[in-house]
């Protein structure tokens, strides 16, 4: 496979699970209602140890549209603020939300529609299984792809 991409196998039920090398990227469309935040969970391991990046429909155009966040069981990590960031994310349209993760720096960078939003959070795990979210909302998702 060479330096970049990512390795995936299939989960089952539990996701697919993903190794991250070089630059590579998860690519999704999703559409929520006004209120909630659907997303892409990735390197998740399990409900305590998690990383994501999603959307509030209900903030489009504000700062806190596109959020970051991850959970993590371990005590000495600190939990994280979440990452906030301005995008137009309005409810009712499908919004394309590409994440670029870069394995040597140790980040995730997030783009909405095509555009770098100038985003980015320090990874902190380097692998996990990939996934969507849907907190509070009615969502849909498509053309999920992991490159």
């Amino acid at each position: 496979m060479g330096s970049s991409g990512i390795n995936a196998e299939y989960m089952g039920s539990s996701g697919i699970n993903a190794e991250y090398m070089g630059s590579s990227g998860i690519n999704a469309e999703y559409m929520g209602d006004q209120m909630g935040h659907p997303g892409i969970i990735f390197n998740y391991h399990d409900d305590n140890n998690y990383e994501a990046w999603y959307i509030r429909p209900h903030q489009s155009g504000t700062l806190g549209a596109v959020q970051y966040v991850h959970v993590n069981a371990d005590s000495s990590v600190a939990p994280a603020w979440p990452v906030r960031c301005t995008a137009n994310t309005p409810g009712g349209t499908w919004v394309n939300v590409r994440i670029v993760f870069d394995a040597t720096a140790g980040t995730s960078r997030v783009y909405v529609d095509g555009e770098d939003i100038g985003c980015q959070a320090d990874a902190l795990f380097s692998e996990g299984a990939v996934g969507v979210m849907n907190h509070e909302n009615i969502a849909r998702f498509r053309n999920l792809r992991i490159s």
